[in-house]
């Protein structure tokens, strides 16, 4: 996969705009269109801008990696980390990037840490409750 489709995919898979992807990159958003589109390629200051608003690392846009994340936590390492899957919600909501819901209904969650590095959740549906059921 190209520099330009992982910047495409990655942008899509995180429900940006283009216009949201250049304003978090502190970059022009001909600029993203020109990246996705393959007629440029980002130098390497664009392409850590692009890799931190995306929370990738950029040797997975360059294409040496196929992980996007530094850091991908199961259930299981989530549960671990912050111990209960309540206060790993608390944890994770005070420090969340992007909050989807998939098609199942499972929660997917990307976070920063505090040394910018990213992660991402998921929260299967089963474990959600409705506040109101307590």
């Amino acid at each position: 996969m190209s520099v330009s489709e992982r910047i495409k995919e990655l942008r899509s898979s995180a429900g940006l705009t283009r216009k949201e992807l250049a304003y978090r990159a502190g970059l022009a958003e001909i600029s993203i269109r020109k990246y996705e589109k393959g007629e440029r390629n980002p130098k390497i200051a664009q392409l850590e801008k692009l890799a931190a608003a995306l929370g990738c690392t950029t040797d997975y846009l360059l294409g040496n990696v196929d992980r996007p994340h530094k850091y991908i936590l199961s259930d299981e390492d989530s549960q671990r980390a912050f111990g209960g899957l309540d206060e790993a919600i608390e944890k994770v909501l005070e420090n969340s990037q992007k909050i989807k819901v998939d098609e199942t209904g499972n929660v997917k969650i990307l976070v920063e840490r505090q040394d910018g590095s990213f992660f991402q959740t998921r929260i299967p549906a089963d474990k959600l409750r409705d506040s109101d059921q307590q």
